[in-house]
């Protein structure tokens, strides 16, 4: 769910921009707060540390 909040709140505000529609600042509001929520609940489930059995460097090109 953070994922879609995440891709589709700056695509709705970018057509709304395009079509010059006059929104709700509320609903502004609300949408730059579930993006901002979107983006801290992303980071915080990200791993905070490595395995310490996991010896590889990375990628290998």
């Amino acid at each position: 769910m953070a994922w879609a909040i995440v891709a589709l709140v700056p695509v709705v505000l970018l057509v709304a921009a395009v079509v010059s529609t006059q929104m709700p600042t509320a609903l502004l509001l609300i949408g730059g707060g579930a993006f901002a929520a979107a983006v801290a609940v992303l980071v915080w489930r990200m791993p905070h540390h490595r395995d310490p059995d996991d010896h590889d460097p990375g990628a290998v090109v």
